[in-house]
């Protein structure tokens, strides 16, 4: 589970910066869809730290403390959030409800208003579950921190727990990845010009 987590975080990016590379994301058919891929954006992130705030040890701890310290900064419905989406220290319930069946469903929701299908081809099924089983056959899973007097934040954390080491005002950190995401959200309607110019922004 942990390792084909991580490889679909991967290539779900690797697919973002494709269609951008293609130059294809003025073909995506309504504005509803393109809404909902962005939409689809944050819950992507949010399955991968919710997944690891599971692990429930050290580090995941660390982590659901960090996000709701995220989700408590946002002006108004910040303590909503936080309740919402990250729970209480003492109770992972939440996270593991909003993991297994929000962020879940939705993903699924965009995965098949995207492709129009949830069955991927044989051969690219048989060459990921191939591949998984080697990987997770040859290195263990860090999981289990709770020992270690090193705690390590997931890689893909990393970015925002040093913008929070920047400033002491966690709200500005909300404020770059919905400016990012607005951004995203507006490409298709800007000129070609300007769309190569974010786009350069955005790989940087």
């Amino acid at each position: 589970h942990y390792w084909s987590a991580q490889l679909f975080f991967i290539f779900s990016i690797l697919h973002v910066y494709d269609h951008f590379y293609k130059k294809t994301e003025t073909n995506i058919r309504t504005q509803r869809t393109w809404t909902l891929l962005v939409v689809v954006l944050i819950f992507l992130g949010y399955e991968m730290i919710s997944g690891f705030i599971l692990k429930d040890d050290a580090a995941g701890i660390q982590a659901r403390r960090i996000l709701a310290s995220l989700f408590g900064s946002v002006p108004f419905v910040g303590e909503l959030l936080s309740s919402a989406f990250s729970g209480s220290e003492a109770n992972s319930q939440v996270v593991y409800i909003q993991h297994v069946a929000t962020g879940t469903i939705l993903l699924f929701i965009a995965v098949y208003d995207h492709v129009k299908t949830i069955w991927p081809k044989r051969k690219s099924w048989l060459i990921v579950l191939g591949f998984l089983l080697i990987l997770s056959f040859l290195f263990r899973a860090p999981l289990g921190q709770a020992d270690s007097t090193i705690v390590k934040g997931p890689w893909f954390f990393v970015g925002i727990q040093e913008m929070l080491h920047l400033t002491s005002h966690p709200a500005y950190v909300i404020i770059l990845i919905f400016a990012l995401l607005l951004v995203i959200w507006l490409l298709p309607k800007l000129s070609q010009k300007n769309r190569q110019r974010v786009k350069l922004g955005l790989l940087i």
